[in-house]
């Protein structure tokens, strides 16, 4: 197994675990064992638990991300918008342990700013299409 097979291994197992049972059941010592390595060995890809968590939300959230961005539109883009929303919140409600991972103060990850991407966009059509009446800008900043 080459190391990025090993890590992905990892970070899969600790997002079934996330899924399953709940940040409180990802433990190194857990994911380690569901992974068949010792708990050591995640010491090599991950600093410390908090990483792991990180890496997974990244990893299950770009997921998603990936496949918001490709979605073909309806045509309305203020259905377009609705439709975008209703998946975002139906991934909260299918993913409240990792959702909660990305809703932290602060954190910033490349796939929560691919999303803003995407939500930037379906404001800009509902913009084109005259049915905005706010900036752009200040549409996104309400809708996120």
């Amino acid at each position: 197994m080459t190391r990025t097979e090993a890590r992905e291994k990892i970070v899969e197992t600790a997002a079934r675990l996330l899924r399953e049972q709940g940040a409180a059941a990802v433990t190194v010592r857990a994911v380690a064992q569901a992974a068949g390595l010792q708990a050591p060995a995640l010491y090599r890809f991950f600093e410390d638990k908090d990483a792991l968590l990180d890496a997974v939300a990244e990893h299950v959230f770009t997921s998603y991300v990936a496949g918001k961005s490709d979605t073909a539109g309806t045509g309305d883009p203020v259905a377009d918008l609705r439709a975008g929303w209703d998946a975002h919140i139906g991934f909260g409600l299918a993913n409240p342990a990792v959702f909660g991972l990305l809703v932290v103060p602060g954190r910033v990850s490349p796939a929560a700013e691919a999303g803003l991407a995407v939500l930037r966009g379906r404001i800009h059509r509902v913009a084109a299409a005259g049915r905005l009446r706010v900036p752009e800008p200040r549409a996104a900043e309400l809708v996120h």
